[in-house]
């Protein structure tokens, strides 16, 4: 079978049949066979999730103290807004 251009196979439905009947495998099915050969071939990491629990509870910790001072920033800039406007002369 002759090589068949790209454009060709998607704009006819015919040559579309054509080159995928040609193909013995297709492109994806061979690259998820290929990544899950690797998958099974690579080694597990090392069981030390303690380090990476600690690092964790740190990082959720500092993420929780970032959003209550927003909060609380936020909270005293509106008061002293309103308290501002309540207490301009006009």
């Amino acid at each position: 079978m002759e090589p068949i251009s790209p454009e060709l196979v998607l704009v006819s439905p015919e040559l579309r049949d054509l080159a995928f009947a040609g193909q013995t495998e297709l492109p994806w099915e061979g690259a998820l066979a290929r990544a899950q050969l690797r998958a099974r071939a690579t080694p597990a990491a090392p069981a030390d999730t303690g380090t990476l629990y600690a690092a964790a509870t740190v990082v959720g910790r500092l993420v929780q103290l970032a959003i209550f001072v927003a909060f609380v920033t936020g909270a005293i800039t509106l008061a002293l807004t309103l308290i501002a406007n309540a207490t301009a002369t006009r």
